[in-house]
């Protein structure tokens, strides 16, 4: 491993790409709410395209109305890495999930959760018993790829991790795309 951030054996990311956002260039969801968390999504209109390299690439959005229950999903982040000490990541990690449908999502939480949960068609919800997203990951992208394109399917929401049991619960991309 490289000393240099985000580097592994095999490659390094290029330098990051400072990119200041004057005010008025983001934009919360009008209907944001924390507790439980609903609508968890913003816009950020960059002032200047982004330069693509192998650090900042191109997704797409995806199609209205497909159900991607069943399918491998991969969350990218730099949140924290469970072991024996959680610790901040300091190279962007990569776990692939799998999307459950929201009705067991629901069923999983009415059974185990301590807390009432509605999971509303804007929740996209993943299995977390093995692998999952963590601290720190919140805002990253979950990503379905199809004919090599990525899909922004998801975005991360939930900023537990290490509950097993519970599913995380994630921002639906495909019910926001009128907004």
């Amino acid at each position: 491993l490289s000393s240099r951030l985000d580097c592994s054996s095999q490659f390094c990311l290029p330098e990051i790409q400072e990119l200041l956002v004057p005010q008025g260039f983001i934009f919360i969801h009008k209907d944001f709410q924390q507790f439980p968390l609903e609508n968890d999504i913003a816009l950020m209109k960059l002032p200047h395209p982004a330069k693509t390299n192998l650090g900042v690439q191109i997704a797409c959005l995806p199609s209205p109305g497909l159900d991607y229950t069943g399918e491998k999903v991969d969350s990218i982040g730099w949140g924290l890495v469970e072991g024996l000490s959680p610790r901040q990541s300091v190279m962007q990690q990569q776990v692939t999930v799998t999307v459950m449908s929201n009705s067991l999502c629901q069923q999983i939480m009415d059974n185990t959760s301590t807390v009432e949960r509605t999971i509303p068609n804007t929740i996209l919800c993943h299995d977390a018993s093995r692998e999952d997203s963590c601290t720190g990951d919140a805002g990253g992208g979950l990503f379905h790829t199809t004919s090599n394109q990525k899909f922004v399917v998801g975005i991360v929401s939930s900023v537990t991790c290490g509950e097993r049991a519970l599913p995380r619960l994630n921002t639906r991309v495909s019910e926001y795309l009128k907004w």
